[in-house]
Formats: structure tokens, C-alpha cells, sequence
């Protein structure tokens, strides 16, 4: 489900190149992206595939790393305490995106809060009624990024011909308190998004010397 996206929008970058005479270095940006479809969670092992940097386009200065990820599903609670309570719960997802090494690189976190005020255990555990609730149709989307170097080796990790593939996670990880004696009980499905945008200078000769300091020189 790779798919590409490239922006040739110039990026003024003052201060990069203070030669007499030169305009600033001007740097590109292209972009690519994979996604893993809404499954329930939790799965740890599936792998997005992305475009690596191609170094015949230029040399590459830094990344960008945007993650979009989605939580759906259901919490269900039951209080069987035996006065009433307040139960505080949390339904999320945890959806981390990490370097072939596994050490990570993005971490998003979509999640949708609930406050229920429920009275004494009405006798029956049905997640509903008095002592319980179910917050059902749940959706919650965030996005969160990051950006390298540092690590400087990411340049190079990502600079290549073909794809890298990066491992990813989407971990349930909802929770609810409030009550000494709590049942809960919650489905849980996650999906996400990662869209890699290299920025770059041009370096049409291929010397290693961005284009604009050679046409300085």
C-alpha cells in the first residue's frame, strides 16, 4: 500500500550558505508513505515499507517523520463496589514506529477519556444498568512527529536504493480506576499512517558539494 507524494516547494533556508555574492541554500523535500489497515489489536511484527532517499537527486540534510494513527472499539465497566463510585477511563491505543535496530522513532497515542458516576453492584455484571456502562463507537485520531538527525546515522540508514522497512506496533492499552472492585472489558482496533519526508540539496554532478556552493565557486 506504498504510495508516493513529492513536493518541489522551496524551502528558503537563511543562514545556510553565507558566501559573497550566493543567494541562501534552497532545499527540496519529497515525501513517501505506507500504512497498516484498521485490525484489532494487539500486533507487533508488521512492517512499513518506505522509499529510501536516493542519493543520485541530491544530499539529503534531514527527515521528517509524521505518524497518524487511529483507535476504534468499545470500554465497557462494572463497579462492584458495594457504595457508589466515580470510574475514570482511558481507551487507547499505543502505536510505535521503530528503526530495523527497534529502537524508536515516533510513538502516537490516540485515546478518548470517560467520567461515569455509577451506584452500589446492581446485582448484575451486564457492563450496563446502574453499577456499569459501555461507551461504544469509539474513535480517537492523533498525529505525532519527530525529526533526525539526531541521530546523525539516520541519514545515512535512510539514503539508498529501494525500501527500508521499519517495524511497527499497535499495542491496547486502555485502563479505568476509581473502584476498588472493577470488572472492564474493551475492544480495541488500531490503524496508522507513516509519511517519511527527506529534505535535500541538489547536487545535479553528483560531487558531494550542494549545487548553489558549486555555482558560488
Amino acid at each position: 500500500n506504498m504510495s508516493f507524494r513529492a513536493r518541489n516547494s522551496l524551502v528558503a533556508a537563511a543562514g545556510l550558505l553565507a558566501l559573497s555574492g550566493a543567494a541562501s541554500a534552497q532545499l527540496q523535500e519529497i515525501c513517501y508513505e505506507d500504512s497498516i489497515p484498521l485490525q484489532p489489536t494487539n500486533w507487533v511484527g508488521e512492517m512499513l515499507d518506505i522509499q529510501m532517499f536516493d542519493p543520485a537527486i541530491g544530499i539529503l540534510v534531514g527527515i521528517e517523520f509524521t505518524l497518524e494513527g487511529t483507535a476504534e472499539g468499545s470500554a465497557g465497566i462494572e463497579s462492584l463496589d458495594a457504595t457508589p463510585t466515580t470510574v475514570m477511563t482511558s481507551f487507547q491505543a499505543t502505536l510505535e514506529v521503530q528503526r530495523p535496530d527497534t529502537t524508536p522513532i515516533v510513538v502516537a497515542i490516540p485515546s478518548a477519556m470517560f467520567s461515569d458516576d455509577l451506584t452500589a453492584y446492581d446485582g448484575i455484571t451486564d457492563f450496563r444498568g446502574t453499577s456499569g456502562i459501555t461507551h461504544a463507537g469509539i474513535q480517537s485520531t492523533v498525529m505525532e512527529t519527530a525529526s533526525s538527525p539526531p541521530p546523525a546515522s539516520a541519514l545515512a540508514l535512510f539514503t539508498g536504493v529501494g525500501v527500508i522497512s521499519l517495524p511497527v506496533s499497535g499495542l491496547g492499552t486502555s485502563s479505568a480506576s476509581g473502584s476498588g472492585n472493577l470488572l472492564t472489558q474493551f475492544m480495541t482496533s488500531a490503524s496508522c499512517t507513516l509519511t517519511v519526508c527527506y529534505t535535500y540539496e541538489l547536487d545535479c554532478n553528483m560531487n558531494g558539494v550542494p549545487d548553489d556552493m558549486d555555482i558560488a565557486a
